[in-house]
């Protein structure tokens, strides 16, 4: 009887921890929404995409996507599938499809739309980095990459996005878990379905509050049996990334004008 009433006991203990952690981890939620929420945005990309097929196909798309600010001036990271498509699909298999980014829109908590420019890509990590055209008078709100955690197994963590047009781009919030943690040939950890919801390009803290990654997309390059995956990149690499991204992107060089066609020399006068 004692020994049923000490395990009574312990499950009470355990349970009770165990609401105790899922009231922490909300309440990180909670106050995480209200503290980056603004570095959690939506970014509007109008894009043109150029097909060759039998006859030169070309369609422009307006769409949004999510996106979040990572540095005080304004450093955006965003999936890069998300506002060049071909990237994705040039890696999956060998298609004549290429896109152009027209027109990029950060779209701020506060209504204010900031032009901005792709200054940085990586096809293989489905990253991009965008900047504010114009340098900003004031900082950003941002998600600090430097201040992160690595995640356990199982372990319980929490995705701050942000919604679509229809939901007047409200701050979202969800809780899930930590499903796997891949080690090779890079890091990056598997999260729950809840967890996905919040789509590609948003942040992933711990009940400490400490960033652990951003949701990203992983594919198999080649034809693979395999769709893409999503996951979550780790916050440290992600930052050792973004401190080699450029101020502005490299311009094209400029193109090689041909020389001018020397001038024939007028034969000298011969003495009468």
């Amino acid at each position: 009887m004692k020994l049923k009433t000490i395990g009574f006991g312990l499950a009470l203990i355990l349970a009770l921890a165990a609401t105790a952690s899922a009231a922490d981890l909300r309440a990180t939620g909670r106050e995480l929404a209200g503290k980056i929420g603004g570095a959690v945005i939506r970014v509007n990309v109008v894009i043109k995409m150029t097909a060759q097929m039998e006859q030169r196909q070309e369609r422009e798309i307006a769409h949004e996507v999510n996106g979040t600010v990572i540095g005080e001036d304004g450093l955006t990271l965003v999936p890069l599938s998300d506002i060049d498509p071909a990237s994705m699909l040039r890696q999956m298999r060998d298609i004549k499809l290429e896109t152009t980014v027209k027109d990029i829109k950060l779209l701020m908590a506060d209504g204010k739309e900031i032009p901005a420019t792709v200054v940085s890509r990586d096809a293989d990590l489905d990253v991009a980095f965008l900047r504010p055209v114009t340098k900003p008078a004031t900082k950003f709100t941002f998600v600090n990459l430097a201040d992160s955690a690595q995640p356990q197994l199982l372990e319980q963590v929490v995705v701050v996005a942000r919604l679509g047009k229809i939901a007047n781009r409200r701050i979202s919030v969800m809780t899930g878990e930590i499903q796997a943690i891949v080690e090779k040939p890079r890091t990056f950890y598997v999260p729950s379905s809840e967890l996905a919801t919040g789509g590609e390009g948003v942040p992933i803290y711990n009940a400490d509050g400490k960033v652990i990654g951003i949701v990203l997309t992983r594919m198999l390059a080649g034809r693979g049996d395999e769709d893409p995956m999503v996951i979550i990149m780790p916050a440290s690499d992600l930052d050792e990334i973004a401190r080699q991204v450029p101020e502005k992107a490299a311009e094209e060089p400029a193109a090689v004008k041909p020389a001018p066609a020397p001038t024939a020399t007028p034969a000298p006068k011969t003495a009468q």
